[in-house]
């Protein structure tokens, strides 16, 4: 599973997200490039987990030990609890960079880990002990990173999604493929956008950042055909988006040389309309999960043929 956590947004980002504020390349300067970037973090819920069984058996080792003695370990188990605490340390301060409220919890742990390095003390025998007052604050700092770990979580609310998912989210490859993520730069965010919440089962919304998307490309094949094709107003529709790219196509010379592939770039398009349930360029529909993600795909194909034979400014013209 992933692992997704919503922080309080209100609490580290105070400002208002739907305050406008100028735009420079797409993105609001000096903040976050979106919600999703805001309120999500990609969290590795394999490593937090046993960080939390280390913690939680080594406290129940040394508390089975009784208060005012000493403890003692032979090397190799001091070895391994070195190792162990240095990986709950490593694990906890990865995580508080992206949830704060476990930062108490690295903080115990960073503790643990000083006293273990520095304040052992070897017998003649190669064995490690330390001292009363060290295994004190051992025990002491053990308990405080494990019940912080515990009330960090508490603060925050985790949502799961399935791997099946996590590369819609992740987006660690090109979504696209690399000749649309080459030829296509100001359709990434909302592409990536769209991903992101169509593996949060955001339906509506991955279809309005596609419906963008889909805006970058029909203006690369409105300016590839040398035609102005209306976006704005009454004229803002499917079917004159269609019949205007039909008229260009339909206008070039019998025999053109890419005439079968601009069939298929029109055939793809419509496609597409058939998709989007709105007549006008804009959502006014609800889209389920099942149907956003028949969008997805349809769009993906458009946009994967368009790029096979021009960039985002309809290059080369036909």
């Amino acid at each position: 599973m992933l692992c997704l956590p919503y922080p309080n947004a209100r609490a580290r980002f105070p400002w208002n997200l739907a305050d406008p504020q100028p735009r420079r390349g797409g993105f609001l300067p000096d903040r976050p490039s979106s919600p999703g970037e805001i309120l999500m973090h990609n969290l590795q819920l394999g490593d937090l987990l046993q960080a939390n069984n280390w913690l939680s058996s080594l406290q129940q080792r040394l508390s089975s030990d009784p208060e005012g003695h000493w403890i003692g370990f032979v090397r190799p188990d001091y070895e391994q609890l070195v190792q162990e605490v240095g990986f709950i340390q490593q694990t906890l301060n990865r995580l508080s960079q992206d949830v704060p409220t476990l930062e108490p919890a690295a903080i115990s742990a960073g503790h643990l880990a000083e006293i273990l390095l520095n304040n052992a003390v070897i017998d003649s025998d190669g064995n490690v002990r330390f001292s009363v007052r060290d295994t004190s604050q051992l025990k002491a700092y053990i308990m405080q990173a494990n019940g912080r770990l515990v009330d960090g979580f508490r603060s925050v609310l985790v949502l799961c999604i399935s791997r099946s998912n996590a590369s819609l989210y992740e987006n660690n490859q090109p979504i696209f493929g690399v000749t649309f993520d080459a030829k296509f730069k100001r359709a990434q965010y909302d592409l990536e956008e769209s991903a992101k919440c169509l593996a949060l089962g955001r339906g509506t919304a991955s279809v309005f950042h596609l419906l963008r998307v889909m805006e970058v490309g029909i203006r690369a094949v409105r300016t590839c055909l040398g035609v102005a094709l209306p976006l704005e107003g009454n004229e803002r529709n499917w079917g004159m988006v269609l019949r205007r790219i039909r008229e260009a196509k339909n206008a070039k010379p019998k025999g053109w040389a890419e005439e079968d592939l601009f069939d298929e770039i029109y055939a793809l398009l419509d496609a597409v309309k058939g998709r989007f349930r709105d007549p006008t360029m804009h959502i006014e529909e609800i889209y389920t999960e099942e149907e956003s993600r028949r969008v997805y795909e349809t769009v993906r194909n458009f946009m994967c043929r368009l790029a096979d034979r021009m960039d985002e400014r309809g290059q080369p013209l036909a």
